[in-house]
């Protein structure tokens, strides 16, 4: 291997040992120091390594949360009442013997 090779194989290495510190770093998370310093010397162990890539992929440090929430439909007095459509079919009326429930039989 020559010595560009061996620069080259490096600096892939590097960059994929560094890895969680690039994506703290260009997400702009408050905790790029502390992932640096676990990558640094926990790195090696994989777990150290894995740590900090998820530490990288913590909230932003300039994020707001936003709640939204699902609000309920106006109380019934609040909604208008309109008159019926004339295509509207009248109402049927059903008597009550002419139902069954599930499970009964006529």
């Amino acid at each position: 291997m020559t010595a560009v090779g061996a620069m080259v194989m490096l600096s892939i290495l590097l960059g994929m040992y560094f890895l969680p510190v690039i994506v703290s770093t260009s997400r702009h998370t408050g905790n790029a120091v502390a992932v640096f310093l676990v990558c640094l010397f926990f790195g090696w162990t994989m777990i150290g390594w894995l740590i900090a890539l998820i530490m990288a992929f913590g909230r932003p440090s300039g994020a707001t949360v936003v709640n939204v929430h699902q609000y309920a439909a106006p109380p019934p007095a609040a909604v208008p009442q309109s008159a019926p459509l004339p295509y509207a079919p009248a109402p049927r009326v059903v008597s009550p013997r002419a139902t069954l429930s599930f499970g009964q039989r006529r």
